[in-house]
């Protein structure tokens, strides 16, 4: 690793650290936030795609709503501190490359999840639709059978309090 690039990869690690630091803070998330945007793997391979393009940690768990959240902080401090260094700058803007591009879930992932689920939905029945409907009239009758028994129990016990 070059010199160029090592100062490069420092400038970044401080980024994410930074923005992973900060957005639990700001949502009192318990621990620190880990587990919540992430764990370890995660930031490696963010520092790892920022840096050379490609990551190959696996598997992530940094899902899309997270990225988006960390996405808008790191755009948050571009747009309000001051003085940003143009190596600052250029670090912010590869880490949400890597949050957008790095594999996974990216950024646009909710939107396209929002957008697409019609579609996803028409798939799903299209695949199984007997099955499914023989499902959820199992689940529905075990639920009236488990509220009638629920019921009559609790029917049982006041008679049994008024005699």
């Amino acid at each position: 690793m070059t010199k160029e690039r090592l100062l490069e990869a420092i400038d970044i690690s401080e980024v994410i650290a930074r923005i992973h630091n900060n957005q639990p803070d700001q949502m009192n998330l318990r621990y620190g936030g880990y587990g919540s945007i992430g764990f370890c793997i995660d930031s490696i391979s963010l520092l790892e795609y920022a840096v050379s393009g490609k990551s190959k940690q696996f598997p992530l768990t940094l899902n899309g709503i997270w990225r988006e959240r960390l996405d808008k902080q790191a755009n948050q401090i571009l747009k309000t501190t001051n003085q940003l260094s143009d190596r600052t700058a250029s670090a912010i803007e590869r880490y949400r490359g890597a949050l957008e591009n790095c594999h996974g879930t990216s950024t646009s992932e909710p939107l396209r999840k929002t957008t697409h689920c019609g579609d996803f939905v028409k798939a799903s029945h299209a695949r199984a639709p007997l099955r499914q409907s023989k499902d959820l009239k199992k689940l529905k009758q075990r639920s009236h059978k488990k509220l009638k028994d629920y019921l009559n129990i609790k029917k049982g016990l006041a008679k049994k309090r008024t005699h």
